[in-house]
């Protein structure tokens, strides 16, 4: 009976501890059990290598996930971070733009290019070509001449340029263009008027000098040439180049170190097959051939190609002179360092898309038929009925029963054509392997 009560006294004093006794009091709990079990084990014999070998794999099992749990974590917290400065910053971008084009004025007491330029051409310049200002220009302002060149009006940016406009000042938001900033040369590149950008241009306009949003373009950062690829503006991008424009420079996030694009990606992934005379331009420029748009520093958690992009959408043309340029045939999208979590390569999209021509291109090139060794290609073709690539791959040695997903794909599809030849090779592979 005393040793219940006493029992008791102690389970009460236990429930009364407090949170940090009751943790140690428990975990030296959890260390007295796992020493006296080590203890027992020993005793025992204490020869299991295969025990303790599987004790060491479910450690490092243990470890790396939580090395991996941990970095998801801080990765969320670093892209939810992200995305609540960039809410916020269109926020503020979005506000600024409201309240300039309802009180933005003329504020500047001397005259202004455009002004001059009125006085000494013929004829008034539109209303709408005039340089307009909040807060004399500390909070929003934007020049005449960006306007202009918007609207590809080659005389109005004549006009200002001759009377002393600056080829470079265009619109900003913020303090200094701190929150956004465009220049005349995007807004004609952007808009395709190519006449308006050589006009720039010859005034010494930067061909580098594009939008930026954060102080300079910390946030993000756009380049006329690539605003000019993305429209498929072939006049634009010629003159551009001509003009010293850099070939790789695009779009960036974070100054490159977050997401990077090249021009060269956006001209392969438009959905246009007559821009192959632009490409050529880019790559006679020294645009790089196997560097697309690749996110994190260097490109550490994703990359993929242009050729990639140029097999996606079907454009045989933009294919064909990026493996005469001699493109990598097998260089295509990568996620995670060098790949490891998950890759494929521009003939598993000419495969996936069905474009015989272009898996034919990537074959000759050199490509590999089943680059994964899991017969990917294959079942890709066989799984949509693109009988022309199956018997392309096939031919090129692709294995059809690597994988019985390609078998399958075709049987429960209903491509009786597809299942025939896959049925044949696979026939012929084993006549072979077995004689």
């Amino acid at each position: 009976m005393a040793s219940s009560d006493a029992q008791r006294r102690i389970g009460m004093g236990k429930r009364g501890a407090s949170p940090s006794s009751r943790l140690t009091s428990a975990s030296g709990g959890r260390s007295d059990h796992v020493s006296g079990t080590s203890e027992a084990s020993a005793q025992a014999g204490g020869s299991d290598d295969s025990g303790s070998s599987g004790q060491m794999g479910a450690g490092l099992f243990g470890m790396i996930w939580w090395a991996a749990d941990h970095l998801w974590t801080w990765s969320g917290r670093l892209c939810l971070a992200m995305a609540i400065v960039a809410a916020v910053w269109a926020a503020v971008i979005y506000i600024v733009e409201v309240l300039f084009r309802r009180y933005g004025q003329a504020e500047q007491p001397q005259p202004t290019p455009s002004e001059v330029a009125v006085g000494s051409c013929p004829g008034p310049l539109p209303v709408s070509f005039q340089d307009r200002t909040l807060l004399g220009g500390w909070l929003a302002g934007v020049k005449a001449l960006r306007l202009a060149a918007a609207e590809g009006n080659v005389e109005v940016v004549g006009r200002l340029l001759e009377a002393g406009a600056n080829p470079e000042e265009g619109q900003t938001l913020g303090p200094y263009g701190w929150l956004w900033s465009s220049s005349p040369l995007v807004e004609a590149s952007r808009s395709g008027h190519a006449a308006a950008a050589q006009e720039l241009l010859k005034a010494r306009a930067s061909p580098g000098e594009g939008w930026k949003v954060g102080p300079q373009g910390l946030l993000a950062a756009g380049t006329p040439l690539f605003e000019a690829a993305q429209n498929g503006h072939e006049a634009v991008i010629n003159a551009l180049l001509q003009s010293g424009a850099d070939a790789n420079a695009g779009h960036t996030l974070g100054w490159g170190y977050l997401w990077a694009d090249t021009p060269l990606m956006s001209l392969a992934a438009a959905n246009r097959t007559d821009l192959a005379v632009a490409a050529r331009a880019l790559l006679g420029s020294r645009a790089q051939l196997d560097t697309g748009w690749h996110l994190g520093p260097s490109g550490a958690l994703a990359t993929s190609s242009p050729l990639r992009a140029a097999a996606m959408v079907g454009h045989v043309s933009i294919v064909q002179l990026l493996l005469n340029a001699r493109a990598e045939p097998d260089r295509g999208c990568n996620i995670g360092p060098f790949g490891a979590f998950w890759q494929d390569t521009p003939l598993l999209g000419a495969a996936w898309t069905g474009h015989a021509p272009l898996a034919e291109a990537l074959l000759n090139a050199g490509a590999e038929a089943d680059s994964s060794g899991h017969g990917e290609e294959l079942s890709k073709a066989s799984w949509h009925g693109h009988l022309p690539v199956v018997q392309l791959l096939l031919k090129a040695g692709a294995v059809p029963d690597a994988s019985g997903r390609a078998v399958q794909g075709a049987s429960r599809n209903g491509h009786e054509g597809v299942l025939q030849a896959l049925l044949e090779a696979s026939k012929a592979a084993m006549m072979k392997r077995y004689p």
